[in-house]
């Protein structure tokens, strides 16, 4: 029998090794899954999504937010270090800073119903916030992106996944995919046909990326409507406790 076993509070900040959770570089993939946590509109927090789930069952306690709703977005990243779906999403934490146990949000599914969102590096990103839902009763549990110049969510995620802070370690490319100046040689396409698909190549380019540049655009219009009326709400509401009163 075992006697006087301690028990050692943990937080976020400690190294932990509890059923298989361990902050640590991944194993080599393809593509990885993380969350970061913002605090007054900035990055306070990212981790790998083993080390979320592990918030998620209570292991640990995330001091920073006791007693708030937390502002954390969901990412899926390639191996270039690149966003490619972003899932804007709420978290609720007790006084001791524990995760909600009754937040139940499918986040993997919210990527991959939802609509797009602006190019972070590898294309228009999968994104799902409180104006772009896929699946509508799960909007009020979702918050808008800032976008405003100085203060921009996305720029700060690029940012933050860019720097890799998180050690992410992916599988590296075939050297089989990797064209050869041979195989340039041995193509039988002329110079004319090589000119034609790079132009209609490029064209679809722009064409793309115009495209993501009026869909970043109709965003954050969605944004500003959202915000414009909550503060309509809250005017009418004032008005007419003040009449009441």
């Amino acid at each position: 029998m075992i006697n006087n076993i301690v028990a050692i509070p943990l937080d976020i900040g400690d190294l932990y090794l509890i059923s298989g959770y361990c902050r640590m570089p991944l194993a080599f993939a393809d593509t990885i899954e993380a969350v970061a946590l913002f605090s007054e509109g900035k990055i306070s927090r990212e981790l790998l999504y083993p080390e979320f789930e592990a918030i998620l069952d209570s292991f640990l306690p995330v001091p920073d937010f006791r007693g708030q709703t937390a502002q954390a977005v969901y990412l899926v990243i390639n191996s270039d270090l690149h966003i490619t779906s972003a899932v804007f999403f709420l978290l609720d934490f007790d006084a001791k800073g524990m995760a909600d146990r009754r937040w139940n949000v499918p986040l993997q599914n919210l990527a991959e119903v939802s609509g797009k969102g602006p190019d972070l590096g590898a294309g228009p990103i999968r994104l799902a916030c409180f104006s772009q839902c896929g699946i509508e009763w799960q909007q009020k549990k979702l918050w808008d992106p800032l976008m405003g110049p100085e203060n921009n969510s996305f720029a700060q995620l690029k940012k933050s996944v860019q720097a890799n802070r998180m050690g992410l370690i992916f599988r590296p490319a075939s050297s089989d995919n990797i064209p050869t100046v041979t195989d340039t040689v041995k193509s039988s396409e002329s110079h004319v046909v090589l000119q034609q698909k790079i132009h209609a190549h490029y064209s679809k380019e722009l064409r793309d990326r115009m495209a993501g540049m009026l869909k970043e655009h109709r965003l954050r219009i969605s944004t500003l409507n959202s915000r414009h009326q909550d503060n309509v709400q809250k005017l009418q509401l004032e008005h007419q406790q003040r009449i009441q009163a």
